[in-house]
């Protein structure tokens, strides 16, 4: 509720900046940028815990330990972000729901947060897996080295599968833990090493952590006191 009441008047000073717009054009792509605002608010990235903090468990806790991607991933971009603010499509199915599938894996995250195995942990939701594993490196200021991955780049990435979760864990227990996962019938792969200041996938340009963060938390404020270019 203290959330929805300080976000009302943001929501319509934005409205009315809005209504002021002449061009159609300008007005599709400024609600666009604001559809992205409010999905990015909506992760776990801004959610609190009980003292007014980020989750505990949701930054990378220190360098070269592993990230494991725990749920399949079949590169799922019907109706996802990224099908719609970089394609600018709006089409297919959404991802499929498995129930049973979720709470498998949500059981298994669970009990490797109770035994201390898991050292952060995010779900994957809107966006797909790089955002998530951007926020968790913003959270922290350690970047991430990026395995390539097993599929077309864009749908590993940024494809929307559901019940999913990424978990970093030290090294020494990486290859126990998935072989933990997949014998209680839980899809789990490594995804690369947490370190360094730059989130890197290969054969792509590093993106600074910092400069990340600092594009991710200024754009809004920049907006709202006009120096957005």
């Amino acid at each position: 509720a203290d959330r929805e009441a300080v976000e009302a008047p943001v929501r319509k000073r934005i409205e009315g900046a809005l209504a002021g717009v002449p061009s159609l054009d300008e007005d599709r792509i400024l609600r666009q940028v604001l559809n992205l605002v409010e999905a990015t608010v909506r992760t776990n990235f801004y959610q609190l815990d009980a003292s007014g903090r980020p989750p505990a468990t949701l930054a990378f806790k220190r360098e070269s330990e592993a990230i494991l991607l725990i749920g399949d991933t079949a590169g799922w971009l019907g109706q996802s972000l990224y099908l719609r603010e970089i394609c600018e499509r709006e089409e297919g199915a959404p991802p499929p729901v498995d129930l049973a599938a979720e709470r498998k894996n949500g059981d298994f995250v669970r009990a490797l947060i109770a035994e201390g195995i898991a050292s952060a942990v995010h779900d994957v939701s809107d966006g797909g897996l790089l955002p998530a594993i951007a926020e968790m490196a913003m959270a922290s200021g350690i970047g991430a080295e990026l395995d390539h991955p097993p599929m077309a780049a864009q749908a590993f990435w940024f494809g929307e599968d559901q019940g999913r979760y990424i978990v970093t864990v030290k090294p020494a227990v990486a290859e126990k833990t998935m072989q933990r996962a997949r014998s209680s019938g839980v899809p789990a792969r490594q995804l690369g090493f947490t370190g360094g200041d730059a989130l890197t996938l290969q054969d792509e340009r590093p993106i600074l952590v910092a400069k990340l963060r600092e594009r991710f938390e200024g754009w809004l404020p920049a907006y709202m006191a006009g120096q957005t270019p």
